[in-house]
């Protein structure tokens, strides 16, 4: 089995005593132990990403409205100030006028 020092030295005792054992199916376990790993570290990088891309686009929603809001405030801001400068003024309301009723067949522009 080689030195102690040896880094495999107690998985070369493994294969040597006992039998039908190979060396494979050490390094089977190893190799399914890093894709596991890579597994997690993936799946842990998708969900990373997935919650970073929602805050950001909640920012950018969060932006948006503050913006909307904030022109509707100087909206109002500004119609206030019209609203003062025009109040001296006559208002012109245009009249009303009803619509007249549209007929759709020729039995009912008869009048039957």
């Amino acid at each position: 089995g080689g030195k102690k020092r040896n880094f495999y030295y107690y998985d070369i005792w493994n294969v040597k005593y006992l039998s039908g054992f190979k060396w494979e199916h050490l390094t089977e376990k190893m190799i399914y132990e890093s894709k596991t790993r890579q597994a997690r570290l993936r799946a842990e990088i998708a969900k990373t990403k997935k919650t970073n891309e929602y805050y950001l686009d909640r920012v950018t929603q969060g932006r948006a409205i503050d913006e909307i809001r904030s022109r509707k405030a100087k909206q109002k801001i500004k119609n206030k100030n019209d609203q003062v400068q025009t109040s001296g003024k006559k208002d012109v309301v245009s009249e009303h006028k009803p619509q007249r009723r549209q007929f759709s067949t020729q039995s009912d522009r008869s009048g039957k």
